[in-house]
This record gives structure tokens, C-alpha cells and sequence, in this order.
């Protein structure tokens, strides 16, 4: 389009300010291209750094669980242990005191 218009000025009997000016304004086009290029790459460099970071933290989050998976069902293991040791030395008290105790 610029240089459709720069060749159209040229040609077209225009001055050189004209084409001066549609030179600086393609140069600065180009200028302003070439930035939000550079920009755009440091952006997909970020984007790529927090998904990285967004993948650790989910992969340490599923870790967490697991290990909170385990010490449940350890606790639950040790608690129903101590339940079953406090049944089996209830019901031997128990016993005994039956054993123990005269007939009436």
C-alpha cells in the first residue's frame, strides 16, 4: 500500500516533501512493525515460562495430594489399631472379672 502510494507520488508530479513524508511514514510503519514483532516474541517467551511454572506447581500439587492420600490412610490404619487393642483389652478386663468374681 505505502509504496503503491510512493509510486503514485513519485510518478504523479508530487513534491519532494510528499515523498518525503510517505517515506518517513513507511519508515516509521516498518519501525512500529519490527517493535511489536519483538514484543510479540517476548510475550510468547513469557507465556511459555508460565505454563512451565503453571506445570510444576500442578504436578508439587498432585504430589501434595498423594502424600495427604497416604497420611489418611495411615492414620486411619493407626486408629483402627488402637481401637482394636482397646476392644481386645476391654474384653479380656472383662473376662477376668467374670472369672474372678464368685457366682452368685
Amino acid at each position: 500500500m505505502l509504496t503503491r502510494e510512493l509510486e503514485e507520488l513519485t510518478f504523479g508530479g508530487k513534491t519532494e516533501e510528499d515523498v518525503a513524508a510517505v517515506k518517513k511514514a513507511r519508515h516509521q510503519l516498518e519501525q512500529r512493525v519490527k517493535e511489536q514483532e519483538e514484543e510479540l516474541d517476548d510475550m510468547a517467551g513469557q507465556v511459555q515460562l508460565l505454563e512451565q511454572a503453571k506445570l510444576r506447581l500442578e504436578m508439587s500439587l498432585e504430589q501434595m495430594r498423594k502424600e495427604n492420600r497416604r497420611e489418611i490412610a495411615q492414620r486411619d490404619d493407626e486408629l483402627e489399631d488402637a481401637r482394636s487393642q482397646a476392644y481386645k483389652k476391654c474384653k479380656g478386663e472383662l473376662q477376668t472379672k467374670v472369672a474372678c468374681s464368685p457366682e452368685i
